[in-house]
């Protein structure tokens, strides 16, 4: 199911990551796509701003104020696109359960994978 945000979470989320992207994050750590960046900016936003933690006129040291939230968010990033990447070359599959909560499992090609790095049989 696809979410619907609110116009100005789409332009905050949109400004934080090209702002990211002239720091050079994306090309340092290989990211092609800004799409699971900005989903995850998105619900995040989302969520602060419903908590009354944000509003529109926030900028990026508002909405990270302390280095770890930052790095945080930035970690989030590469593990999405890392999870990404093992589930397009087939190491990996996910199952949704009756909570929309997803769960991700190595397929027998990630197995089979996980066993030639580890010199198993």
């Amino acid at each position: 199911m696809e979410k619907t945000y609110q116009p100005f979470i789409i332009t905050k989320s949109t400004e934080i990551i090209e702002y990211i992207k002239s720091k050079g994050f994306f090309e340092d750590f290989k990211i092609k796509s800004d799409t699971h960046a900005q989903q995850l900016l998105c619900d995040m936003l989302t969520a602060r701003f419903i908590e009354g933690k944000h509003n529109e006129s926030d900028d990026i040291v508002d909405i990270f104020p302390e280095v770890n939230d930052l790095l945080i968010f930035l970690s989030d990033i590469v593990t999405l696109e890392s999870l990404d990447s093992l589930i397009k070359n087939g190491y990996v599959e996910s199952l949704e359960d009756e909570n929309n909560e997803t769960f991700y499992f190595a397929t027998e090609k990630g197995k089979e994978y996980r066993n030639k790095i580890l010199d198993k049989k």
